[in-house]
């Protein structure tokens, strides 16, 4: 069971229950729930009011792109969750980390991002950051320390980093890079949308700015977008609220609804994905045609000891390797044959998905991946995890018929 750093007398179950209910701060009725205000304008009845709201930097609305009482119960939320002072909601997942990344740059700026980061904050950070005068080095997923401070200069302003990394689950050493890049210096920056507050408490352990894609587990239900800023520094958090506004993001009351409702049950479904995938993974790992599997949980995942040492649970989200004598004809069968599991992007909802991850060889640049077959990912929903793994065993032993 994981517990809440920001609140010391709650466990998170309880604090995401109570947190960001109505305050009696807006003129609603008793309710469990805050309602969705659809806010463009605000009205004031006088003058000295309005000019007052307007040179606030943030609270109660005054313009409905800088937030609603909806908005605002939402990020009282994630502030609960991640043990974070300050949360800025925006509208994806990707939006989190360009806001975070933007708001600490400027031209002439280097960063350091490791190899096994998002596809599209890699985009990010080769088109628009380069366009801008930036530039980028990266770093294998796990570095020593004495790789990890050759890659600093006299520029460097951000590390980017997720834990674990995107597809292929590698875990770094989190204090380490957050101690070192702190003596140089640099701010770092987490995606945690893995994990989520429940599962890493990323702020005892150095990091500056956690960026989390609340389409994922958090709203929970595959029916949002949503993404998450979190910081505890006060500085930080004007240049992040800044960033955004000048760049004029908004982001809607109903999906913060949305997101709000679902982050309520976040502990109990994650500690149901945790489950169903530790299962899956197990099972799968037992599969001829798998060569390994990549789960931080097993302990031949790279950066195991650091997910042991510093994670509370492991999530629904892994991947394994197939053989490489498998084609990409009997690849394709064999998802198709997974019939329980859908296959689409995202993940983090209540279904089971199945898909194969393309152009790793393109996508790393610092520490090319050492598997020469198909990655499969594997995002494990709320079934049963026994009608999951019977699906599966259908779907393997399909995939056998197929191979002759």
């Amino acid at each position: 069971m994981a517990t809440s750093s920001h609140d010391d007398d709650l466990q998170t179950e309880s604090a995401l229950i109570h947190a960001g209910r109505p305050d009696g701060k807006t003129p609603v009725w008793p309710v469990v729930n805050e309602p969705v205000y659809r806010i463009s304008t605000v009205l004031y009845d006088k003058a000295a009011d309005m000019k007052t709201a307007a040179q606030r930097a943030y609270g109660d609305p005054y313009y409905g792109r800088r937030g609603t009482p909806t908005k605002h119960q939402f990020e009282a939320m994630v502030a609960a969750l991640e043990g974070a002072e300050h949360v800025m909601a925006v509208s994806c997942g990707l939006q989190a980390i360009t806001v975070a990344m933007l708001a600490f740059l400027e031209q002439g700026d280097h960063i350091i991002v490791s190899d096994n980061v998002y596809d599209p904050t890699r985009k990010f950070a080769d088109t628009f950051l380069k366009r801008m005068g930036i530039e980028t080095t990266y770093i294998a997923p796990i570095v020593d320390e004495a790789t990890f401070t050759a890659a600093f200069k006299p520029n460097t302003k951000l590390v980017m980093t997720e834990a674990p990394g995107s597809g292929t689950f590698e875990v770094p050493d989190l204090p380490m890079m957050t101690r070192i890049a702190h003596d140089h210096g640099a701010l770092v920056i987490i995606d945690n949308t893995w994990a989520t507050g429940y599962f890493l408490d990323v702020f005892t352990l150095g990091v500056d700015v956690s960026v989390v894609a609340a389409t994922k587990y958090i709203c929970g239900h595959a029916d949002a977008m949503m993404g998450t800023v979190s910081t505890n520094d006060d500085g930080q958090w004007r240049k992040i609220f800044a960033t955004s506004n000048q760049l004029g993001l908004s982001v809607s009351s109903d999906d913060c609804y949305l997101a709000a409702r679902g982050l309520r049950t976040l502990p109990m479904r994650l500690d149901q994905h945790e489950a169903n995938a530790l299962l899956l993974a197990q099972w799968l790992s037992e599969q001829p045609e798998v060569t390994h599997v990549l789960h931080p949980a097993f302990p031949d995942c790279p950066g195991h000891e650091f997910w042991k040492r510093d994670f509370k649970g492991s999530s629904g989200l892994f991947s394994i390797c197939m053989d490489p004598d498998i084609d990409q004809d009997a690849i394709n069968h064999l998802l198709d044959a997974a019939t329980m599991f859908g296959m689409g992007f995202s993940w983090g909802g209540f279904e089971s998905l199945f898909i194969e991850m393309n152009n790793l060889d393109k996508s790393r640049t610092a520490a090319p991946f050492p598997a020469d077959g198909a990655l499969l990912r594997v995002h494990a929903g709320l079934e049963s995890a026994d009608d999951l793994i019977s699906n599966l065993d259908q779907a393997f032993t399909s995939l056998r018929t197929f191979r002759g």
